[in-house]
């Protein structure tokens, strides 16, 4: 189990792609698995999260007994240079407009550099919702299964539905969550992509031979809105999308670009 921990951790600290990233203990092991539960090993989790703390990472959060499942370490990229990050990342962000209370980044003002392309920013991708939570569809449900087909492994539970502001353009996408890259994907038509695939499962698509990676992706977008986080979505425009692509997964190791995860 610590080596769990371990791979966990090193992932999210190698691909951050601002200069700091949180982590929580809760948090990771729910990730890793087996909490909550009689069996958990939280305190193997905080023991591996304090070990991994280089230069002046902080703790920022912390029960008195310094192991638990609120344990929160902010780790900065410049202390773990030298770790498992081989693609320089860089974020460049212009001047933010004033308001009236304080100065407020505006989405569209944020782009990342990913081994040399620019991802500019589309938006976030928000489930239709409320009370904010994702409002849950179960597609399977419609599903004129005549062949008895059985679900396959992301095919069951509930979906959710989102559509994002774009052209039919190709290219490649990123996916940031808690500002770690968790998804790397190409396209020849972005709008498609996302609102007849991600964000509209199809009935057919829950059962084996259908579209697994759509189901996948989309119960990610549920679990961040419901958990109160955010995906967000970053475009690069290129007719070599599917070169750029897997440029980029030769040098990075995401959450979700693996088959059995």
């Amino acid at each position: 189990m610590r080596e769990l921990f371990e791979q966990y951790i090193d992932r999210r600290i190698a691909n951050m792609t601002f200069s700091f990233i949180e982590l929580t203990s809760g948090d990771i092991h729910r990730d890793v698995g087996g909490y909550p539960g009689r069996n958990h090993k939280m305190v193997i989790c905080c023991d591996v999260m304090y070990k991994r703390m280089a230069g002046d990472d902080e703790v920022i959060s912390a029960p008195p007994s310094g192991k638990g499942a609120t344990v929160t370490v902010r780790y900065y990229k410049k202390n773990h240079q030298g770790g498992a990050l081989v693609c320089p990342v860089s974020v460049k962000k212009t001047a933010p407009k004033k308001t009236a209370s304080d100065m407020k980044m505006q989405p569209n003002e944020v782009h990342l550099m990913v081994c040399g392309h620019r991802f500019d920013f589309v938006q976030e991708l928000i489930p239709e919702n409320v009370g904010g939570k994702a409002v849950a569809f179960y597609p399977q449900q419609d599903y004129n299964n005549k062949k008895n087909l059985p679900l396959h492994q992301y095919g069951s539970g509930a979906f959710c539905k989102f559509q994002i502001k774009a052209s039919g353009i190709a290219g490649v996408y990123l996916w940031v969550i808690q500002d770690e890259i968790v998804y790397i994907g190409e396209t020849a038509d972005f709008k498609q992509r996302f609102n007849t695939g991600y964000g509209n499962i199809s009935p057919r698509n829950c059962f084996v031979g259908g579209q697994c990676t759509n189901c996948k992706m989309n119960k990610v977008v549920m679990k961040a809105y419901d958990a109160g986080n955010s995906v967000k979505l970053y475009f690069y425009v290129s007719d070599n999308y599917k070169q750029v692509e897997l440029e980029l997964l030769s040098q990075y190791n995401t959450m979700y670009n693996v088959k059995d995860n």
